[in-house]
């Protein structure tokens, strides 16, 4: 049981650590669950939404779009799953949009450590492999850079 807690503790600060390097680190994206050894996010074309679109204060197109921009991204940092592993969800949870009654739902990115050998220390690299393939992605957009 001790190693069993050990594993989890470790699961979870890997996950903090992640956290907190890739919100400092990519300004366009955010948090969408609470810590836990899984955590999701979501990249925006600009800045992040997440509080508004929580809270159903945008449109269902605006969040249409935004969906279809993880979605794309999905497929840049999926052709290199050998390297970096991300998950992705077309439906980590359901939203109120500010002007439709259909709830829409929400594409996530998941980062998960299910390794005992991911460490605190790794967390850099996974970051660093998301910023980098968000920077190529962002100029076949046309899209605005990051800070």
């Amino acid at each position: 049981m001790e190693g069993y807690q050990k594993l989890l503790a470790n699961y979870i600060r890997v996950n903090i650590k992640f956290r907190e390097t890739l919100t400092k680190e990519i300004s366009n994206v955010a948090i969408t669950n609470e810590i836990s050894p899984i955590t999701t996010f979501r990249f925006y074309p600009e800045e992040p939404k997440w509080k508004d679109e929580w809270n159903g204060l945008l449109t269902a197109e605006e969040m249409i779009e935004i969906n279809q921009f993880n979605d794309e991204f999905a497929e840049v940092i999926g052709a290199e799953r050998d390297t970096v592993f991300y998950g992705n969800t077309k439906k980590q949870c359901l939203v109120e949009s500010a002007n439709s009654n259909k709830r829409i739902p929400v594409y996530a990115h998941k980062f998960f450590t299910i390794s005992p050998y991911s460490t605190v220390e790794e967390v850099d690299r996974y970051v660093e492999f998301l910023r980098e393939h968000l920077v190529f992605f962002l100029k076949t957009k046309n899209a605005v850079p990051l800070k």
